[in-house]
């Protein structure tokens, strides 16, 4: 039901960019967000920072943040 009954996209994106920032030197913001990720499922968003920023993030620990 998500953007029917309320719109969850904005909280996504903030818990999103929350839990990479706590678990990489590399931060990213709302905008980079916006430009460069927004519209990929999770999955997609952490193997397109991996590759951006060459490093590796295990998975998981994204999900549990």
């Amino acid at each position: 039901m998500d953007g029917v009954l309320i719109d969850c996209k904005y909280l996504h994106a903030k818990a999103f960019i929350n839990a990479w920032n706590t678990l990489n030197t590399n931060q990213i913001d709302e905008i980079y967000h916006e430009k460069f990720l927004d519209g990929l499922n999770t999955k997609g968003k952490i193997r397109f920072l991996e590759n951006k920023f060459l490093c590796s993030v295990n998975t998981q620990s994204i999900f549990d943040l």
